[in-house]
């Protein structure tokens, strides 16, 4: 009866450890489907941002983003510390290796000055890159409500701006407000970010 416990304990360590190394391998579908049955392991996912692998490096960051308690997922038992600092450090990493999701977060970010200093240039320029790997150009807002307070020489810059050749952001406290479209509104979540 051990022998049976720890074979299938090894299987599966086995077989989680190749589909871990495989992904590179699977059909869209696969992907999708290993994907999301990992995107809210982390530590699955940890091991695989170490690797710098965009996509997980990206669904990392969403969870220090957010915070993950051990109650939200009891099956895991895992608790991550909210920390937007770590989260916004790991988006600009997938951001410049050409992550979408990735690159739409910093455009918000930018947008909103959260733990970022406010600029819509800035926020175009992630929106503009996030176009150019797959998002849609109107699940970005930040283009329309940026391109009006744009100069054409700022547009242009902004148009071919390489993200693998970008310098890494430069992060500042989480406010407990936000100034968004002329009205201060309070955002829940002010946070520090001391090093």
């Amino acid at each position: 009866m051990l022998r049976i416990f720890f074979v299938l304990i090894g299987y599966s360590f086995f077989s989680s450890s190749v589909l871990a190394q495989g992904w590179q391998d699977m059909t869209k579908e696969e992907f999708q489907e290993y994907r999301l049955s990992i995107s809210y392991r982390p530590d699955k996912l940890i091991p695989l941002a170490e690797q710098e692998i965009p996509w997980a490096m990206a669904d990392l960051a969403w969870l220090y983003h957010i915070g993950m308690d051990e109650d939200d997922y009891p099956a895991y038992r895992v608790r991550i510390e909210q920390d937007k600092c770590k989260a916004l450090k790991l988006f600009d990493k997938a951001a410049r290796k050409h992550n979408a999701y990735a690159q739409s977060f910093l455009a918000l970010s930018y947008i909103l000055g959260s733990g970022v200093q406010e600029s819509c240039f800035n926020s175009y320029k992630w929106a503009i890159a996030a176009t150019k790997n797959g998002k849609s150009k109107d699940d970005l807002f930040e283009i329309k409500s940026c391109e009006k307070k744009l100069s054409p020489k700022e547009i242009e810059e902004a148009n071919h701006f390489m993200p693998e050749n970008s310098h890494p952001i430069e992060i500042i406290d989480f406010p407990n407000t936000i100034f968004f479209n002329g009205l201060v509104r309070p955002y829940i979540g002010g946070h520090s970010c001391k090093w």
